[in-house]
């Protein structure tokens, strides 16, 4: 809700936004069985207009991670580090993943890296794939973005 008032929400909108990030429960349905309701302890809010909103507004208000190299779309972090040099291009990489695993550790955010992956843009192969790791965990390699 701090983020809401750095970007002047409030009133009704920040009361509603408030709101849709409380007390939210899951069910999960198999067949014809259904779960007990459990509380969501964590994480951005899916499949409505405003689940992106929580997301956007830490994002908004720390433009150090928001740069030409780094967008977000629905949740997706995409980082782009072009150079000619690729050991340039790795430290970036690296540097980037770090710097975003310390503002999601202070936001209380997590990504999942075993959803991660790198996949190199060029025309050129790569004889060697340099390890590359967030929160300590390696990234694997993909021939393509899907």
């Amino acid at each position: 809700m701090l983020k809401c008032l750095q970007l002047d929400i409030t009133g009704n909108t920040a009361n509603f936004i408030h709101q849709f990030l409380q007390n939210r429960t899951f069910q999960v349905r198999w067949r014809n069985s259904l779960s007990s309701t459990k509380n969501v302890q964590k994480g951005i809010p899916q499949g409505s207009a405003l689940s992106q909103f929580p997301l956007f507004a830490i994002c908004r208000t720390s433009s150090k991670l928001l740069t030409k190299e780094c967008s977000i779309f629905a949740g997706d972090i995409f980082i782009f580090c072009p150079h000619n040099s690729l050991d340039y291009a790795i430290r970036k990489l690296q540097n980037t993943l770090v710097n975003i695993h310390k503002w999601c550790c202070y936001w209380k955010l997590k990504i999942s890296p075993e959803k991660c992956f790198i996949a190199e843009l060029s025309k050129r192969k790569l004889h060697v794939q340099p390890r590359v790791t967030y929160a300590g965990f390696p990234l694997p390699w993909e021939e393509s973005i899907k």
